[in-house]
Protein backbone atom coordinates (compact mmCIF):
# COMPACT_ATOMS: atom_id res chain seq x y z
CA UNK A 1 0.00 0.00 0.00
CA UNK A 2 1.50 3.11 -0.69
CA UNK A 3 2.66 5.91 1.86
CA UNK A 4 0.38 9.02 2.48
CA UNK A 5 2.94 11.09 2.09
CA UNK A 6 6.07 12.38 0.07
CA UNK A 7 9.66 12.44 0.08
CA UNK A 8 12.03 15.81 -1.25
CA UNK A 9 15.92 14.57 -2.04
CA UNK A 10 16.85 18.36 -1.81
CA UNK A 11 16.75 18.92 -5.15
CA UNK A 12 13.16 18.33 -5.33
CA UNK A 13 10.01 21.03 -5.48
CA UNK A 14 6.54 21.87 -6.47
CA UNK A 15 4.91 25.02 -7.57
CA UNK A 16 1.79 26.77 -8.39
CA UNK A 17 2.01 29.80 -10.72
CA UNK A 18 -0.62 31.73 -8.84
CA UNK A 19 -3.72 30.31 -6.84
CA UNK A 20 -6.88 32.28 -7.42
CA UNK A 21 -8.44 31.23 -3.99
CA UNK A 22 -6.22 33.33 -2.69
CA UNK A 23 -7.24 36.67 -0.66
CA UNK A 24 -6.36 39.67 -2.14
CA UNK A 25 -5.10 40.57 1.25
CA UNK A 26 -5.23 39.76 5.05
CA UNK A 27 -3.57 39.64 8.18
CA UNK A 28 -3.79 36.33 8.76
CA UNK A 29 -2.58 32.71 8.15
CA UNK A 30 -2.22 29.67 10.15
CA UNK A 31 -0.22 26.35 8.62
CA UNK A 32 -0.46 22.66 10.06
CA UNK A 33 2.30 20.26 8.72
CA UNK A 34 3.68 16.56 9.35
CA UNK A 35 7.75 16.22 8.70
CA UNK A 36 10.10 13.53 8.96
CA UNK A 37 13.40 16.13 7.74
CA UNK A 38 16.81 15.75 7.70
CA UNK A 39 18.63 19.05 8.61
CA UNK A 40 21.43 19.99 6.77
CA UNK A 41 24.06 21.05 8.38
CA UNK A 42 26.07 22.28 5.40
CA UNK A 43 22.72 24.54 4.47
CA UNK A 44 20.87 25.28 7.99
CA UNK A 45 17.94 25.80 6.29
CA UNK A 46 15.02 23.30 5.47
CA UNK A 47 12.40 25.70 3.35
CA UNK A 48 8.39 24.10 3.72
CA UNK A 49 6.32 26.72 2.55
CA UNK A 50 7.54 29.94 0.47
CA UNK A 51 6.06 32.34 -2.23
CA UNK A 52 7.63 35.09 -4.50
CA UNK A 53 7.58 36.75 -7.51
CA UNK A 54 10.12 35.56 -9.79
CA UNK A 55 12.64 36.48 -10.81
CA UNK A 56 13.33 39.79 -8.12
CA UNK A 57 12.95 37.47 -5.29
CA UNK A 58 10.63 39.35 -3.03
CA UNK A 59 8.25 37.10 -1.62
CA UNK A 60 5.81 37.34 0.93
CA UNK A 61 5.83 34.40 3.32
CA UNK A 62 8.16 31.89 3.72
CA UNK A 63 8.15 29.13 7.12
CA UNK A 64 10.68 27.08 7.55
CA UNK A 65 12.58 24.47 9.93
CA UNK A 66 16.60 26.72 10.03
CA UNK A 67 19.13 27.62 12.16
CA UNK A 68 19.01 31.21 12.63
CA UNK A 69 21.90 31.74 14.35
CA UNK A 70 23.87 29.03 12.19
CA UNK A 71 24.31 27.24 15.45
CA UNK A 72 23.21 24.16 13.56
CA UNK A 73 20.71 23.83 15.79
CA UNK A 74 17.01 24.09 13.98
CA UNK A 75 13.98 25.51 15.18
CA UNK A 76 10.96 27.59 13.26
CA UNK A 77 11.51 29.94 11.47
CA UNK A 78 8.60 32.23 9.61
CA UNK A 79 9.28 36.05 7.57
CA UNK A 80 6.06 37.29 6.64
CA UNK A 81 6.12 40.47 4.03
CA UNK A 82 3.94 42.87 2.43
CA UNK A 83 5.08 43.22 -1.04
CA UNK A 84 6.15 44.00 -3.54
CA UNK A 85 7.33 47.46 -1.54
CA UNK A 86 8.04 45.33 1.49
CA UNK A 87 6.34 48.20 3.27
CA UNK A 88 5.51 45.88 6.76
CA UNK A 89 7.52 42.86 7.76
CA UNK A 90 7.41 40.33 10.81
CA UNK A 91 9.99 37.51 11.68
CA UNK A 92 9.19 35.40 14.31
CA UNK A 93 11.68 32.69 15.57
CA UNK A 94 12.26 29.66 18.11
CA UNK A 95 15.40 29.44 19.66
CA UNK A 96 16.60 26.07 18.23
CA UNK A 97 18.86 25.92 21.45
CA UNK A 98 15.47 25.77 23.80
CA UNK A 99 13.12 25.13 21.42
CA UNK A 100 15.05 22.68 19.50
CA UNK A 101 13.26 20.86 16.29
CA UNK A 102 14.63 17.06 16.88
CA UNK A 103 16.24 15.31 13.61
CA UNK A 104 15.68 11.88 14.72
CA UNK A 105 13.96 9.44 12.12
CA UNK A 106 10.87 10.09 13.55
CA UNK A 107 7.26 12.05 12.36
CA UNK A 108 6.76 15.04 14.05
CA UNK A 109 4.02 17.96 13.47
CA UNK A 110 4.03 21.54 13.08
CA UNK A 111 1.24 24.24 13.75
CA UNK A 112 1.53 28.31 13.44
CA UNK A 113 -1.02 30.84 13.31
CA UNK A 114 -0.56 34.63 12.96
CA UNK A 115 -1.99 38.33 13.04
CA UNK A 116 0.97 40.61 11.30
CA UNK A 117 -1.48 43.54 12.45
CA UNK A 118 -1.41 42.38 16.01
CA UNK A 119 2.43 41.15 15.74
CA UNK A 120 1.10 37.91 16.93
CA UNK A 121 2.59 34.47 16.06
CA UNK A 122 1.83 31.18 18.27
CA UNK A 123 2.91 27.84 17.62
CA UNK A 124 2.89 24.72 18.65
CA UNK A 125 5.16 21.05 17.67
CA UNK A 126 3.69 18.38 18.76
CA UNK A 127 0.81 19.73 20.28
CA UNK A 128 3.26 21.13 22.45
CA UNK A 129 3.47 25.75 22.74
CA UNK A 130 6.98 26.70 21.09
CA UNK A 131 7.78 30.32 21.88
CA UNK A 132 8.09 32.38 18.84
CA UNK A 133 9.98 35.59 19.39
CA UNK A 134 10.91 38.74 17.56
CA UNK A 135 13.84 40.04 16.38
CA UNK A 136 14.99 43.29 17.65
CA UNK A 137 14.34 46.36 14.92
CA UNK A 138 13.12 44.00 12.18
CA UNK A 139 9.74 44.02 12.45
CA UNK A 140 7.59 47.70 10.60
CA UNK A 141 4.32 47.63 12.08
CA UNK A 142 1.20 46.41 11.57
CA UNK A 143 0.09 45.61 7.71
CA UNK A 144 -1.88 43.00 5.89
CA UNK A 145 0.14 40.70 3.29
CA UNK A 146 -1.16 40.29 -0.15
CA UNK A 147 -1.40 37.18 -1.68
CA UNK A 148 -2.76 37.14 -4.99
CA UNK A 149 -0.23 36.37 -8.11
CA UNK A 150 2.09 35.28 -6.75
CA UNK A 151 4.45 31.73 -7.42
CA UNK A 152 4.02 29.13 -4.69
CA UNK A 153 6.58 26.63 -3.65
CA UNK A 154 6.67 23.78 -1.64
CA UNK A 155 10.58 22.45 -0.98
CA UNK A 156 12.56 25.13 -1.35
CA UNK A 157 12.86 28.77 -0.96
CA UNK A 158 14.21 30.09 -4.49
CA UNK A 159 15.14 28.08 -7.13
CA UNK A 160 16.65 30.38 -8.72
CA UNK A 161 19.41 30.35 -6.02
CA UNK A 162 22.74 28.75 -8.02
CA UNK A 163 24.27 28.32 -4.73
CA UNK A 164 24.69 23.84 -3.87
CA UNK A 165 26.27 22.92 -0.74
CA UNK A 166 28.86 19.94 -1.33
CA UNK A 167 26.78 17.44 -0.93
CA UNK A 168 24.92 18.88 -3.91
CA UNK A 169 21.53 20.23 -2.39
CA UNK A 170 20.24 23.56 -3.44
CA UNK A 171 21.29 26.05 0.01
CA UNK A 172 17.76 26.41 1.62
CA UNK A 173 16.06 23.41 0.09
CA UNK A 174 13.90 20.71 2.54
CA UNK A 175 15.17 17.70 2.56
CA UNK A 176 13.13 14.90 4.28
CA UNK A 177 9.45 13.72 3.95
CA UNK A 178 6.45 15.84 4.29
CA UNK A 179 2.65 14.81 4.89
CA UNK A 180 -1.06 17.03 5.21
CA UNK A 181 0.19 20.51 4.32
CA UNK A 182 -2.56 22.16 5.41
CA UNK A 183 -2.63 26.21 4.88
CA UNK A 184 -5.39 29.17 5.47
CA UNK A 185 -5.19 32.49 5.08
CA UNK A 186 -7.95 35.05 5.40
CA UNK A 187 -9.48 34.41 9.01
CA UNK A 188 -7.95 33.70 12.09
CA UNK A 189 -7.45 30.37 14.09
CA UNK A 190 -7.05 29.92 17.50
CA UNK A 191 -4.54 27.11 17.52
CA UNK A 192 -4.47 28.13 21.97
CA UNK A 193 -8.04 26.10 21.86
CA UNK A 194 -7.40 22.50 22.18
CA UNK A 195 -10.11 21.62 20.32
CA UNK A 196 -8.97 23.04 16.98
CA UNK A 197 -5.48 21.61 17.41
CA UNK A 198 -7.20 18.69 17.87
CA UNK A 199 -8.33 18.61 14.42
CA UNK A 200 -5.38 17.71 13.36
CA UNK A 201 -3.43 15.99 16.00
CA UNK A 202 -4.66 13.03 18.21
CA UNK A 203 -3.47 15.04 21.97
CA UNK A 204 -3.29 10.99 22.81
CA UNK A 205 -1.19 9.50 19.89
CA UNK A 206 0.33 12.60 18.45
CA UNK A 207 -1.05 11.17 15.11
CA UNK A 208 -2.35 12.84 12.32
CA UNK A 209 -6.82 13.17 12.29
CA UNK A 210 -7.69 11.98 8.89
CA UNK A 211 -8.68 15.15 6.83
CA UNK A 212 -11.18 14.17 3.55
CA UNK A 213 -9.31 14.93 0.28
CA UNK A 214 -10.58 18.75 -0.10
CA UNK A 215 -9.94 20.02 3.09
CA UNK A 216 -13.14 20.49 4.45
CA UNK A 217 -13.09 18.30 7.91
CA UNK A 218 -11.80 20.97 10.32
CA UNK A 219 -13.37 24.13 9.42
CA UNK A 220 -16.14 24.15 6.92
CA UNK A 221 -19.33 22.59 8.45
CA UNK A 222 -18.52 25.25 11.62
CA UNK A 223 -17.51 28.25 10.41
CA UNK A 224 -17.27 27.76 6.28
CA UNK A 225 -13.80 27.74 5.34
CA UNK A 226 -11.73 25.78 3.42
CA UNK A 227 -7.86 25.96 3.26
CA UNK A 228 -6.46 27.70 -0.01
CA UNK A 229 -3.44 24.45 0.32
CA UNK A 230 -4.22 21.22 1.44
CA UNK A 231 -1.70 19.14 0.33
CA UNK A 232 -1.70 14.84 0.77
CA UNK A 233 -0.80 11.13 -0.15
CA UNK A 234 1.36 9.77 -1.88
CA UNK A 235 3.58 11.30 -5.03
CA UNK A 236 0.81 11.33 -7.72
CA UNK A 237 -1.82 12.36 -5.35
CA UNK A 238 0.02 14.60 -3.17
CA UNK A 239 0.64 17.49 -5.76
CA UNK A 240 -3.46 17.64 -6.25
CA UNK A 241 -4.32 21.11 -4.42
CA UNK A 242 -8.20 20.05 -3.57
CA UNK A 243 -9.41 23.02 -1.55
CA UNK A 244 -12.22 25.42 -2.30
CA UNK A 245 -12.71 22.90 -5.56
CA UNK A 246 -15.91 21.17 -4.22
CA UNK A 247 -18.07 21.91 -0.94
CA UNK A 248 -18.72 18.02 -1.02
CA UNK A 249 -16.38 15.74 0.39
CA UNK A 250 -14.61 14.76 -2.52
CA UNK A 251 -11.86 11.54 -3.90
CA UNK A 252 -8.63 12.14 -4.80
CA UNK A 253 -9.28 9.69 -7.70
CA UNK A 254 -11.85 12.44 -8.98
CA UNK A 255 -11.04 14.29 -12.02
CA UNK A 256 -7.97 16.57 -11.48
CA UNK A 257 -8.71 20.89 -10.38
CA UNK A 258 -7.49 23.51 -11.64
CA UNK A 259 -5.48 24.32 -8.80
CA UNK A 260 -3.09 21.32 -9.34
CA UNK A 261 0.71 21.97 -8.24
CA UNK A 262 3.60 20.63 -10.24
CA UNK A 263 7.14 19.27 -10.29
CA UNK A 264 8.70 22.31 -12.48
CA UNK A 265 11.52 20.98 -15.05
CA UNK A 266 14.62 21.78 -12.89
CA UNK A 267 13.19 19.87 -9.99
CA UNK A 268 14.09 16.15 -9.43
CA UNK A 269 10.96 14.01 -9.85
CA UNK A 270 8.72 13.85 -6.31
CA UNK A 271 9.09 10.42 -4.42
CA UNK A 272 6.48 8.91 -2.26
CA UNK A 273 8.06 8.73 1.46
CA UNK A 274 8.92 5.15 2.71
CA UNK A 275 6.93 5.40 5.94
CA UNK A 276 3.76 8.31 6.89
CA UNK A 277 2.35 10.11 10.00
CA UNK A 278 -0.26 7.61 10.22
CA UNK A 279 1.72 5.13 12.47
CA UNK A 280 3.01 3.95 15.21
CA UNK A 281 2.65 7.21 17.76
CA UNK A 282 5.63 9.50 18.37
CA UNK A 283 7.77 8.18 21.05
Amino acid sequence: MSEKAVYFDGNTYLQNDSLSAMPASSPYGFISYWTNAVFNVDTASATVLQNGVAPDGQWTISISQSSINGDGLAGLVIVLHDDPNVAGQMVRWSNGATDFIPYDGLWHHTMISWNTQTGSCVAYFDNTPVTMSSLPGVDSGPFDMSFNGYVWRVGVADPNDTFVTPSGVNETAFIGSLAELFFLTGTPVDITDPAIRAKFIDPSTLQPIPIDAGGLWPFFDTTGDVPQIFLSGNADMFPRNYPSWSATCVSQTDSTPSSTFYVPAASNPLQTATDSPFGPPIS
